[in-house]
C-alpha cells in the first residue's frame, strides 16, 4: 500500500498521484482516482492511500467493488469477454 503525506493547507484533491491503467486484452480500463485513492483527514492533514494489494505471487488480479464503482461492467461467459464503460450510478 502506498501512502502520501499533505500539508494541511494543501487540497488533496489536486495532489498528483500515479495513474491506474489495467492494460487489458483489446482494452485499457483507465480507473477514476476516485476508486484507488482513499483520503482519510488526520490533525497534521490529509493522508492519501492507494488501496492496492498485492496477491503474493498469485496468477490472479482482484477488482474490488471500490475499484468497480461507477462504472458498468457486462460479464460476457458465453464469449469469455467483459465489457466496461464510466457510469453516472447515482443517476440511474
Amino acid at each position: 500500500m502506498l501512502c502520501f503525506s499533505t500539508a494541511q493547507a494543501a487540497d488533496p484533491k489536486n495532489m498528483p498521484v500515479p495513474k491506474l491503467i489495467l492494460h487489458l486484452e483489446g482494452a485499457d480500463w483507465d480507473i477514476p482516482r476516485e476508486n484507488y485513492v482513499l483520503e482519510v483527514q488526520e490533525d497534521k492533514g490529509t493522508l492519501l492511500y492507494m488501496v492496492i494489494l498485492p496477491t503474493h505471487g498469485q496468477d490472479l488480479t482482484i477488482i474490488g467493488n471500490f475499484q468497480q464503482q461507477n462504472t458498468h461492467i457486462v460479464y460476457d461467459l458465453h464469449a469469455n469477454k467483459m465489457n466496461f464503460e464510466p457510469a453516472s450510478c447515482d443517476q440511474l
